[in-house]
């Protein structure tokens, strides 16, 4: 039984806000890194980065929250790993263009992109004076991505898949 599109699009937007979520929430460890330093404005980036991004998974979460039971498809995963990856660099480069370290956010994107699919490319102006909290947030964009965001974001967001 094929679902409906109206109800696809919300199971795809559903787990992209799960994810987007819990993004939100690992931007904690550069904010405490931060307080640490006492790196002032930087813990002010990084806040109202979080904070838009836990507006928006929110938003997403609630938006799309169906009361059919949610089953994801082969296309579905596809959909959602391909949109959480562009929607995660939107939003986590928002704490590298508040920092002031880039030239454009574009550079910023590129930046955090770089980090997901570990290539190592950085972009940053003056390496060797980056604020702690953003160097701890460099080191963790580049473990998520080692480390499979979306694979292990969809391992713990769904109980009811396999494999």
């Amino acid at each position: 039984m094929r679902d409906s599109p109206i109800n696809s699009i919300k199971i795809i937007g559903y787990y992209i806000g799960k994810v987007i979520i819990v993004l939100s929430f690992i931007q904690i460890i550069p904010i405490l890194t931060s307080i640490i330093y006492r790196e002032w404005n930087i813990v002010i980036n990084f806040v109202t980065s979080m904070s838009i991004a836990l507006i928006i998974g929110s938003l997403l979460v609630i938006a799309c929250k169906t009361t059919t039971k949610r089953k994801i498809s082969w296309s579905n995963g596809m959909i959602i790993a391909a949109f959480s990856w562009f929607s995660g660099m939107l939003l986590c480069a928002v704490p590298y263009y508040l920092s002031g370290n880039y030239k454009s956010y574009l550079d910023s994107c590129f930046d955090v992109m770089s980090g997901f699919t570990t290539t190592g490319l950085v972009l940053i102006q003056n390496l060797d004076h980056v604020y702690n909290g953003i160097n701890m947030w460099r080191h963790m964009l580049t473990y998520l991505g080692g480390q499979g965001m979306i694979v292990l974001a969809l391992t713990f967001l769904v109980k009811s898949t396999s494999g």
